[in-house]
């Protein structure tokens, strides 16, 4: 598919060039987006909405500028550009500003998720879907009261960047997802349950599934009770671990390091995790939800271990942050859409399974919490030290076994100390849409502070 007419991209290039830019991107972007707000198997809202535009980025003696549009007429394209590279010489000059030259790897058979129907599909279709996961949920238990919030969503993603050192990249992917959160009464109370899926596929999300899971978590947490402040072992199904993994991804980003803005920072060979933790980044999974053949600076994806049996052994780059570091950018740069400028973000960042069923964790678990519930894990996180504090639900194990619902607790404690008490791994790997995709299989960890009756 092409985004815009043949030799729009060498017209701005040229256009750049002309008026005194030593180096320029353009970076189109097209997208499609629906979101659909479900209410007593009803739909309340739907938002259908496309946009398409580009972007430049123009560079000459250190000095960066950039300007975006909607507007792609040639005419008002160069005006755009000619008018960036007018401010490109009022810019503070930065020797690490780059644009990046073409890279000799192949990529041809990495393949991002595309779903060539998804913008066929009736939106009629995607609202029974939508609906389903709701009737799924009551049908499975009528203690299932409500939803506090049920939306399905799918998008459609076409960029292309280009620059003048000769890098021309493109790429198309599609995403649906649908997020949950069901209300259940019984046992002079009320309680709730959430969840969240995704898939590159329409088909592939299953609103059945969703709805029996949704239900299943919120009414198991009925009839809470409470525990004492101690310490405890903790078992975080992915559902609840995901939350700590997408926190620790952050502190991955190079420039957040370079800041000092990362308790990762100056800490490369040093070991940031238990023995049994070892950590990917893979932008490259084969059937990965945040594959892609490129980043949006055009620079080729690729896999790095970030942490090796414990030990800290990469970073996510951008061309800026690489430059600065004497290194070569690791594919990391995103862009929410044209309107944005590249930032460091995660493709698809996971722990590690192990060949360990859950099942074989929890029966080893004399006296712990099985972790049902966070409340904003990234609000409660000081993102430099990594101390967190975050209130949460759980189910109370002993003897091996999962027995009574608890609430109004507060796990508290340090983030790499949290993974560096991790004990053991489950097989159970579970992708939950973040920036970027999150993989984490359930995981225990032990010794973590736990505040609650006192």
């Amino acid at each position: 598919m092409k985004i815009f007419d043949d030799k729009f991209d060498e017209t701005i290039l040229d256009a750049a060039l002309s008026y005194g830019a030593s180096s320029a991107e353009v970076y189109f972007g097209v997208s499609s987006e629906t979101e659909i707000m479900i209410s007593n198997c009803e739909a309340e809202s739907v938002n259908v909405k496309a946009d398409s535009g580009f972007a430049v980025r123009l560079l000459r003696d250190g000095r960066m500028a950039f300007a975006s549009s909607n507007i792609t007429d040639r005419k008002r394209a160069i005006d755009l550009v000619r008018e960036t590279a007018k401010r490109m010489m009022l810019h503070s000059p930065d020797d690490f500003n780059i644009i990046p030259e073409p890279l000799d790897i192949d990529v041809s058979s990495v393949k991002e998720p595309f779903d060539d129907s998804l913008e066929n599909i009736p939106l009629e279709r995607k609202i029974e879907k939508a609906i389903q996961i709701e009737k799924a949920a009551r049908d499975y238990d009528p203690r299932v009261s409500g939803f506090g919030w049920l939306q399905y969503g799918d998008s459609v993603q076409d960029y292309c960047v280009c620059n003048s050192k000769g890098i021309k990249a493109y790429s198309r992917g599609t995403l649906a997802y649908a997020f949950a959160y069901a209300i259940a009464s019984g046992d002079g109370c009320v309680q709730t349950g959430t969840i969240e899926d995704a898939a590159g596929y329409f088909d592939k999300l299953d609103p059945v599934l969703l709805g029996e899971r949704v239900a299943r978590f919120a009414v198991r947490m009925l009839g809470l009770g409470e525990i004492h402040t101690g310490e405890y072992t903790l078992l975080l199904p992915p559902e609840t671990a995901s939350s700590f993994t997408s926190a620790f991804a952050d502190m991955f980003s190079a420039d957040r390091i370079q800041k000092g803005k990362s308790p990762l920072a100056g800490r490369m060979g040093d070991i940031v995790a238990s023995e049994i933790v070892t950590i990917i980044d893979d932008g490259t999974l084969p059937g990965g939800l945040a594959t892609c053949p490129y980043d949006s600076e055009g620079v080729p994806c690729s896999r790095k271990v970030l942490v090796r049996d414990g030990i800290l052994s990469g970073i996510l780059y951008d061309s800026y942050t690489a430059r600065k570091d004497r290194t070569k950018s690791t594919g990391n740069s995103s862009r929410f859409n044209y309107h944005s400028q590249p930032v460091i973000t995660p493709s698809n960042f996971y722990i590690k399974p192990s060949k360990q069923v859950p099942e074989e964790i929890l029966v080893n678990i004399e006296n712990g919490l099985y972790i049902t519930e966070l409340s904003g894990l990234h609000a409660g996180i000081n993102p430099t030290t990594a101390d967190f504090s975050v209130p949460a639900k759980a189910i109370v194990i002993s003897g091996g076994e999962l027995t009574r619902p608890v609430d109004n607790i507060t796990i508290s404690g340090n983030l790499l100390s949290f993974f560096g008490n991790v004990e053991a791994i489950a097989d159970d790997l579970t992708w939950v849409p973040a920036f970027g995709m999150i993989g984490t299989p359930t995981i225990c960890v032990t010794d973590i502070k736990v505040t609650g009756k006192n």
